[in-house]
């Protein structure tokens, strides 16, 4: 095969690799949209639905890591396929839970597959791009976003019109065909460095690495103290009406398919830069907004430029995160995930405990104060390299 041919055929299988995105990020939050109608048919508080999300995050948490590490020998397409299989039988699952007990379980199962999928795909879109890993990881998380913007919405459609077990059945088919897809597809590609266990604590002795999981966390706190509650910050502080919520996020969600795209040509320049850039993008934007929420037209402006940072963090992060890991690509992504989940939960929790206090309008200047220690963290992490100790570990035998 030429290398003009290898090449297509390597972006061929990324993009299959976001396709794959956007089945696990759709399914995380699928529930989302449908919290009423599955509380009814299944005779549960719309609370214990909302657990089905948050008991998915903490699993993601918790098992990123060590599944990761034990599943490090594993071919990476034989690894995708099964990670896949995981994803589209807890769907399917779903889809036809006879109980609460059944589906936590189906999400119990999708939520461990969830956690190693997010810890290896940015390593395997890399290794099909070669030079252009930033742009790889930016095309995989446009899957993400495309999640976000139509996936979820068009699932919670499905949901109001057949039922919400119809958009689980409909996840699981689409998942089942991208099965069939990569298969035919992705490339074999074998394990690649050192990611077991013993592997961590060489990747968490490494500087630069832990000011990139740092930061992660940092970042992703801040986004989600206030974008999880926006609605309310939207409605009680700037006045907009109920009306108006959709189209905005659905503006937020466009910049932020911008902010890819800008996002992993920067990264591929100099991952630390980008890191830097997009951390004073989110800090000016939420400090603007702390100042400024109650002034519906500046305040619109801002939930569309929030969107290019907001989308972006995740792209340049991921590639500061693989510059940075040495041999252990996979084991220092598993960290990431973690951490990067972990700033979710306590981010929304956070917004939930300041709330009573300070109202939606006092989140803003909590997620800029995140936002400029993430900042400080990173204009004061130096450019070097992994150490020896990761760079040169030896693959796992």
């Amino acid at each position: 095969m030429s290398s003009a041919s290898q090449r297509e055929s390597h972006w061929a299988a990324i993009v299959l690799l976001a396709a794959s995105t956007f089945i696990f990020v759709t399914g995380e939050l699928l529930p989302v949209g449908l919290l009423s109608a599955m509380s009814r048919d299944l005779e549960v508080s719309v609370g214990a639905i909302g657990l089905l999300v948050t008991a998915y995050a903490g699993i993601v948490v918790a098992g990123a890591v060590p599944l990761t590490a034990l599943s490090s020998r594993a071919p990476r397409k034989g690894l995708l396929l099964a990670l896949l299989a995981v994803q589209v039988t807890g769907s399917a699952v779903a889809a036809l839970a006879p109980s609460y007990a059944v589906l936590l379980g189906a999400r119990v199962l999708g939520a461990l597959a969830h956690g190693v999928f997010w810890s290896i795909i940015a390593a395997l879109a890399a290794r099909l791009a070669g030079a252009g890993a930033g742009r790889a990881t930016a095309a995989v998380f446009t899957g993400n976003s495309i999640a976000v913007v139509l996936g979820v919405p068009a699932a919670t459609l499905i949901g109001q019109r057949a039922g919400w077990r119809t958009s689980f059945a409909a996840l699981a088919l689409i998942g089942a065909l991208l099965f069939v897809a990569t298969a035919r597809v992705v490339p074999r590609l074998a394990a690649e460095g050192r990611n077991n266990l013993r592997a961590l604590p060489a990747v968490l002795a490494s500087r630069p690495l832990r000011a990139a999981v740092a930061i992660t966390g940092l970042l992703v706190t801040a986004q989600f103290t206030v974008y999880t509650y926006i609605t309310p910050l939207l409605e009680r502080t700037t006045g907009l009406s109920a009306s108006l919520i959709s189209p905005l996020l659905l503006v937020f969600g466009v910049t932020g398919l911008i902010g890819n795209l800008i996002a992993g040509r920067l990264a591929d320049r100099n991952s630390r830069r980008a890191v830097n850039a997009v951390a004073l993008g989110m800090l000016a934007v939420l400090a603007t907004l702390s100042v400024v929420a109650e002034h519906p037209v500046v305040t619109v402006a801002l939930l569309a430029l929030w969107g290019l940072p907001a989308a972006a963090m995740s792209v340049v992060l991921q590639t500061r995160v693989l510059d940075v890991a040495g041999a252990s690509p996979d084991a220092a992504s598993a960290v990431y995930v973690a951490i990067y989940n972990l700033g979710i939960g306590g981010g929304a929790l956070l917004g939930a405990q300041l709330i009573p206090h300070t109202g939606p309008a006092g989140l803003p200047l909590v997620g800029a104060t995140f936002a400029a220690l993430a900042l400080v963290t990173g204009l004061s992490t130096t450019a070097a390299a992994a150490p020896a100790a990761l760079v040169a570990a030896d693959p796992p035998s």
